[in-house]
């Protein structure tokens, strides 16, 4: 996970993209929840690995709950030069170029990060058809670059950290695209996400084919890596215009999930060093989007480029 300073807001929770704020006890305002850390995802700020930890000087790690990833807001704002401090219900968050108050928003010119959707209530329908198979002309760096829908975009990625160190090739197609409401949402189990029209969500079918090789591990792995981890990761929405995005997605927790698929493909199969594996699935992922606005699926290269230069666009119509 690499992120710039401009863009760190948006970074710095990764945010209730389905079940929005988590909600209160009747009486105290806080409820308990059961959530988990996740040590696979590493940082980069500016293109340098970097480490969150605690005042202790203790490691931190992004939780995970209920299909939504959430970052350590104090060591990244003061890592990239801000404050953030809390005042009876007001996080405060001062930032290089200002401040933000309250829940943190993208201000990379994008619109709040919510996790909340359109208030438009339509039937789902196909926003868009698959278009002509085959490989894409263009290399998806870009919104400009961006792999047709239906195409295929075959690339390379590697990943090194502390130690850990592998690569893999990865092919990609967006084989369908179409609109999800809020009610739709929440009939595949999830809490039905709050009104925003600023929001709206898709249902964006993909292929993933990936070949990977283990090089090295460091002692935290024990030995092996679980295959399914070295699926390429979506990064979110982008849009055409300016620099908006929405961080994240769910890919699992639902039938026909694109995270179910790859577990069931890789069958809990796990590379040590010098091992190679491969996995091909299809599977969905629910994608927020910005309403009014050409929208594209980005991917995140894991190796060491320039943040600009680490995305992969896919078109959704």
């Amino acid at each position: 996970m690499k992120m710039k300073k401009s863009a760190m807001v948006a970074s710095v929770m990764a945010f209730g993209l389905l079940c929005g704020a988590v909600g209160a006890g009747a009486a105290t305002g806080i409820q308990q929840i059961k959530a988990a850390l996740n040590w696979n995802l590493k940082f980069q700020v500016d293109g340098s690995s970097w480490s969150p930890v605690d005042g202790n000087g203790n490691k931190l790690a992004p939780i995970v709950y209920n299909g939504s990833t959430y970052l350590p807001a104090r060591a990244i704002v003061e890592k990239v030069g801000g404050t953030i401090g809390l005042s009876g219900n007001t996080i405060s968050i001062t930032t290089p170029s200002g401040s933000v108050d309250g829940y943190p928003t993208d201000l990379g010119g994008g619109s709040s990060n919510s996790g909340n959707s359109s208030g438009s209530s339509g039937s789902s329908g196909s926003s868009s058809g698959s278009s002509s198979s085959g490989t894409s002309s263009t290399n998806g760096m870009t919104a400009e670059t961006a792999v047709a829908l239906g195409k295929t975009l075959t690339f390379a990625d590697s990943y090194s950290y502390e130690g850990t160190e592998y690569s893999t090739s990865n092919s990609i197609t967006v084989t369908s695209v179409k609109s999800i409401t809020r009610d739709q949402i929440a009939d595949l189990g999830f809490r039905k996400p709050e009104e925003d029209a600023d929001i709206e969500y898709k249902l964006v079918k993909i292929k993933v084919s990936t070949t990977a090789k283990i090089k090295s591990l460091d002692s935290d792995w024990n030995g092996s890596y679980y295959l399914s981890m070295l699926a390429p990761e979506i990064w979110g929405s982008k849009i055409a215009t300016g620099t908006g995005g929405i961080i994240g997605g769910t890919s699992y927790g639902f039938d026909g999930a694109l995270d179910n698929a790859v577990s069931a493909a890789t069958n809990s199969k796990k590379l040590a060093p010098g091992e190679s594996g491969s996995f091909t699935a299809e599977g969905s992922v629910i994608l927020p989007v910005q309403t009014g606005e050409t929208n594209y699926l980005v991917f995140r290269l894991q190796s060491d480029v320039d943040y600009d230069k680490s995305f992969k666009f896919f078109a959704l119509k």
